[in-house]
């Protein structure tokens, strides 16, 4: 009799060469055990690929051959932030560590601080210590409800080493957070560093897929994040933030893991309801504070990567020996009521030489330790014009697309980044 298929586990780790253990799935390790929603879509390919010769019968075919490896994986967790307070110094989670390495770019150098006197205004922000910010990165401030940063994401363009230090905003706050000692949140930052895409430096994983029988893990080496997806639901009981990771895989074999494990232990899935956040959109250069009202919210990157072919692989049966990443495209979906989304039709007719870019800054959510979100520095109109009529919770809303393009500051990978992904 065959086992429950869902029970089961995935575990990774990063690699220190690719695809290594190739030849010897059963000496690999894990650092980490991610609980994933549903089971993982995962596919080891190997065909036995059809002869090609000559024969003198139509019905005449010599035997297939042994084919080369590689294959899929994908799988969707809950978005999660920080984990611990974002009060101090920040720990990396599993979900920065899968996304920035990735995307080529990660920081969480940041450390929280405090408001430092009465002087700051909504975009000019007084701190203890704000020189371990970066510029192009993140902050929280305050919150929910304190009238002020309302523990709102908010983006830095500049910071000032002085006392106090200033951090120069992007985005302007709910309103001047002018009350001492108010926490300045450290925010975890996941971004497309094309430098490193380029060079072709970006850190490859290992998977284990395993489920509960004997003999059935599949090691997958050599990963690279293939596509990435990030959804909001905004529908009562469901509003729970998600990611789906695609990956592709250089190689595959089969070994045996005891399921279930006792190490590594699972990582942290704690996760916050999309709630008590905003959508912050305005022209690029123009920091006032501006809002809409998504009814559901989807990002997709696209992550374009295709495959370095030679025949240096570590594995018998391994034609792919490196990863090249050739796009990095996100697309941001959401359905707006109808009386907002007639400005975006509008935005959407204006000639190319008359298009303002906007810039958007999502928050899904302002708990410590559990806040999520984006930010795009740069977006244009995108897709089907937004004149379709549909129903979002029996009212009439539209669905409106934007395009993310590189940051206009070319100081930094970061600043330059087209999407950053935010968790503090």
């Amino acid at each position: 009799m065959a086992a429950p298929f869902q029970l089961g586990e995935v575990h990774y780790s990063a690699e220190s060469a690719f695809a290594e253990n190739a030849e010897a799935a059963s000496s690999n390790t894990y650092t980490h055990r991610i609980l994933t929603l549903g089971v993982p879509d995962h596919n080891p390919m190997q065909n036995r690929d059809p002869d090609g010769s000559i024969r003198s019968r139509m019905d005449e075919e010599g035997l297939p051959h042994i084919g080369v490896r590689e294959g899929e994986v994908s799988f969707t967790t809950y978005l999660v932030g920080h984990g611990g307070t974002a009060a101090g110094a920040l720990t990396e989670t599993f979900q920065q560590d899968l996304i920035s390495d990735g995307l080529g770019g990660g920081n969480t150098a940041s450390v929280g601080t405090t408001i430092s006197g009465a002087g700051s205004t909504a975009t000019a922000i007084n701190v203890t210590a704000g020189t371990t910010f970066s510029a192009g990165g993140a902050c929280r401030i305050g919150v929910k409800g304190d009238a002020r940063g309302d523990g709102q994401f908010l983006i830095i363009g500049t910071i000032t080493d002085a006392s106090p230090d200033v951090l120069n905003l992007l985005t302007a706050a709910p309103a001047a957070p002018t009350t001492n000692g108010d926490v300045v949140y450290a925010v975890q930052v996941a971004y497309h560093d094309e430098s490193a895409a380029l060079a072709n430096t970006l850190g490859t994983k290992r998977f284990m897929v395993g489920h509960t029988t004997a003999g059935t893990p599949v090691h997958y080496m050599g990963c690279q994040l293939a596509g990435l997806k990030l959804e909001f639901p905004l529908e009562g009981g469901t509003s729970k933030p998600t990611v789906t990771y695609r990956y592709r895989a250089a190689y595959w074999d089969h070994a045996n893991v005891t399921i279930p494990s006792s190490s590594p232990s699972a990582s942290a899935a704690d996760c916050q309801p999309v709630s008590g956040g905003s959508m912050f959109i305005n022209d690029v250069g123009t920091a006032t504070r501006a809002t809409i009202t998504p009814g559901r919210i989807s990002l997709d990157l696209e992550l374009g990567l295709e495959p370095i072919y030679g025949p240096g692989g570590n594995g018998t049966y391994q034609h792919i020996v490196g990863w090249q990443r050739t796009v990095c495209k996100p697309t941001l979906t959401v359905d707006l009521p109808w009386s907002t989304a007639t400005t975006y039709k509008t935005w959407w007719d204006t000639a190319n030489s008359s298009i303002a870019y906007k810039h958007i800054l999502f928050t899904a959510s302002a708990v410590n330790g559990r806040a999520v979100g984006f930010y795009m520095p740069r977006v244009m109109p995108y897709g089907n014009r937004p004149s379709r009529v549909i129903n979002v919770n029996g009212q009439q809303y539209a669905t409106v697309q934007f395009r993310g393009v590189s940051g206009a500051t070319t100081t930094s990978e970061l600043t330059r980044s087209a999407i950053r992904i935010l968790a503090g």
